[in-house]
């Protein structure tokens, strides 16, 4: 291909050397600014960053937010989890110590006393069957929505325009219940969180308004949330990796197992898994000697359990 292209480009010289020095040294000239050409180009060397512990990174997100609003603080976590199985899908509300510091438009489908308490709570729509006709004709001016049991066969004619906004009641994450004021509480001045199709978990933990302290401690309780409704059957390590960032900030590698408070050297808690918890247990002893064992990989830890060479006879 070299040759070809060298004789293409040939075609336009005008007053080119005849003799056969001045040719070949315009060929091998032309091939050698071909080669740089078709050479592809080094791909450069990316630095990655060294995850740190919320309490290292909050101070530079703060210093690096210089928008003229007040931006969110977002947490996103990689969770070592598989959404294409039906009973690994993760979905859950977190109960923030200080807020998101969004304020919340609830509306609330209630009747009769829950109806009354949902007003008393700061509700910003509360009805039943009127509700229902004004969210179909567009109305949609609220961020949450509440449920009676009562009122779901209602609520129901309008899965369609809810669902697909995610704000369907569901009794999962505590939407749909009688005590109407105690629900709305949680939601005001929590998150809910939901995996995506790649097992990540994206949520608000405040903004950069906030200390780092009260950012920090939200971060933990939604951690702490994510852990209580771990699916049964997933794997360890259950957080793979965890990044934090403001709104138009850069992103931060944390290091997964500080999320909750600790120091980030040891592996990430356990966490109840439907009334199960992971615990690790050491594997057993073969009777007899290890060097009958088949496996290579289980000789050779056995003998380094004890501190032995492969070598030597088994005591």
């Amino acid at each position: 291909m070299q040759w070809r292209s060298s004789a293409l480009n040939l075609r336009g010289c005008g007053n080119a050397v005849v003799n056969n020095e001045g040719w070949l040294q315009k060929i091998w000239s032309i091939s050698q600014f071909t080669r740089n050409f078709s050479s592809p180009a080094q791909p450069k060397s990316k630095k990655v960053a060294e995850p740190k512990t919320p309490m290292q990174v909050l101070p530079e997100i703060k210093t690096n937010a210089k928008c003229k609003f007040d931006e969110s603080v977002d947490l996103a976590l990689r969770l070592n989890l598989d959404p294409r199985k039906a009973e690994q899908n993760l979905r859950g509300l977190a109960v923030l110590p200080h807020g998101t510091g969004k304020k919340m438009k609830v509306a609330v489908f209630a009747t009769g006393k829950a109806a009354e308490e949902a007003k008393a709570a700061g509700a910003t729509h509360v009805g039943a069957e009127d509700l229902v006709e004004k969210i179909k004709g567009g109305m949609l001016d609220f961020d949450r929505c509440i449920a009676t049991p009562a009122a779901m066969p209602q609520v129901t004619k309008i899965a369609k325009i809810l669902g697909p906004r995610g704000m369907m009641p569901n009794p999962k994450i505590g939407t749909v219940t009688d005590q109407v004021a105690e629900a709305m509480k949680k939601l005001t001045s929590g998150v809910t969180f939901k995996t995506d199709k790649f097992g990540n978990v994206h949520a608000c933990v405040g903004k950069v308004s906030f200390s780092p302290e009260h950012l920090a401690e939200n971060v933990k309780a939604l951690t702490t949330a994510v852990h209580a409704a771990r699916p049964r059957g997933s794997k360890e390590p259950y957080i793979l990796s965890a990044h934090m960032s403001s709104t138009m900030g850069a992103s931060h590698p944390v290091i997964p197992a500080a999320l909750t408070g600790g120091d980030g050297g040891a592996a990430s808690p356990a966490s109840p898994a439907s009334g199960s918890t992971w615990e690790w247990k050491e594997p057993l002893e073969p009777k007899g000697d290890p060097s009958l064992v088949a496996s290579k990989k289980l000789r050779r830890f056995l003998y380094a359990k004890r501190g032995l060479d492969p070598l030597t006879p088994w005591p």
